[in-house]
């Protein structure tokens, strides 16, 4: 037997696969409306903070209830048994063997019955896709097992998947769409982006007066400060400026993350050539002796990242600035290696959208300034 997580009801057994489908095995459960996760990765090891304070992990967890399902889920997929009276239902879930395998067990709140009665439990099992339609139907609160992120981006992640199939029924290729849906999202926020872009821009112009100041009083930051803010109120511009539109966008970005993450139309979605599937990483060849997947996206991602940080307005002082405009590209590209293709592609396009939009933007600022 496989590697797996078993998942346990009066000693049944249900065994899943360990296939790069379900890479992000989980035992999970649904308790007083909210969703609990434990994946297998973790269950039963010690994370990084217990390992430094030498506390243990506890054998199991417990989940009081009330109980609306319990379950094994992947990324795009769900088993689980739903209790007829959830009020009086609760879960266990523990380690068989720590990171390998794990048991859920379900069970009811004690009843003492009269000599002569009996009482019946009644349960529903779903064993399938994350497709809201299907859970919906099922019932069970199910429909909860699908990840749209914190409550508070809920709203736009469920916007964003839906406008995706949309798209999809237009362009039948999920490529395809999220490259449309990027523009379509960067065409909405270009008001943002312009008032942050244009805000960047003037700093950049006050970047030799901000200079002469910190050269004038290199030991008097008080004195710094005051200057700083005296310039910035006679050129009319405000720190800040670049920040707030930043911060506005940064909700409509979290949820296109997640509904790309948990959208089940991409798995086994195909872009074109050797990207054949937009839900898991790409890979154009394996790189001889490495054992490496090389991947072209990533990469370009990457590259995409460092032109739009050189192109970019900063005020860091060198050594922040070196730290932006190579650590982080590369750290991004690392962490994006691992990422599906789907992800990866809205992330890359975005890029290349926001480096055009910087060259514009500063083309024609230069260009108001010189008449």
């Amino acid at each position: 037997m496989r590697p797996g997580l078993r998942l346990d009801f009066d000693r049944g057994t249900v065994v899943v696969d360990t296939s790069p489908d379900f890479r992000e095995q989980a035992l999970a459960a649904l308790e007083d409306g909210s969703r609990v996760t434990t994946p297998l990765a973790g269950l039963g090891r010690s994370g990084f903070l217990q390992s430094i304070t030498g506390r243990k992990t506890p054998p199991y967890e417990d989940y009081l209830g009330p109980i609306d399902w319990a379950g094994i889920q992947t990324t795009y997929f769900l088993t689980a048994i739903v209790p007829d009276s959830p009020d009086q239902a609760s879960v266990r879930i523990s380690a068989l063997e720590p990171g390998v395998s794990g048991v859920a067990k379900l069970w009811f709140d004690e009843i003492e019955l009269p000599p002569g009665r009996s009482i019946a439990r009644e349960f529903r099992g779903y064993m399938g896709p994350k497709e809201t339609e299907r859970l919906e139907a099922f019932g069970g609160e199910t429909v909860h097992a699908i990840d749209l992120g914190w409550s508070w981006v809920e709203p736009l992640t469920g916007f964003f998947a839906w406008f995706l199939k949309v798209l999809y029924s237009v362009v039948p290729n999920y490529g395809i769409a999220i490259i449309i849906l990027t523009v379509l999202v960067r065409v909405v926020t270009a008001p943002l982006t312009i008032k942050q872009m244009r805000s960047m821009e003037k700093m950049r112009a006050l970047s030799p007066k901000l200079k002469e100041i910190k050269d004038q009083f290199p030991d008097d930051r008080q004195k710094q400060s005051e200057k700083t803010m005296a310039l910035y109120k006679t050129e009319g511009v405000n720190p800040l400026g670049g920040c707030l539109p930043m911060f506005l966008q940064f909700p409509v970005f979290i949820g296109l993350f997640y509904a790309l993450r948990s959208t089940i139309q991409l798995r086994q979605a195909p872009f074109f050539g050797w990207i054949n599937d937009l839900s898991v990483p790409e890979s154009l060849f394996e790189i001889p002796g490495l054992g490496v997947p090389f991947r072209v996206l990533p990469l370009i991602m990457g590259a995409t990242m460092v032109l739009q940080q050189r192109i970019t307005p900063m005020q860091a002082d060198p050594a922040q600035a070196k730290m932006m405009m190579t650590v982080m590209p590369v750290m991004m590209t690392v962490i994006f290696y691992q990422f599906p293709s789907g992800l990866v592609l809205y992330w890359m396009v975005s890029n290349l959208l926001a480096i055009s939009h910087q060259l514009w933007i500063g083309r024609a600022l230069r260009a108001k300034q010189a008449s």
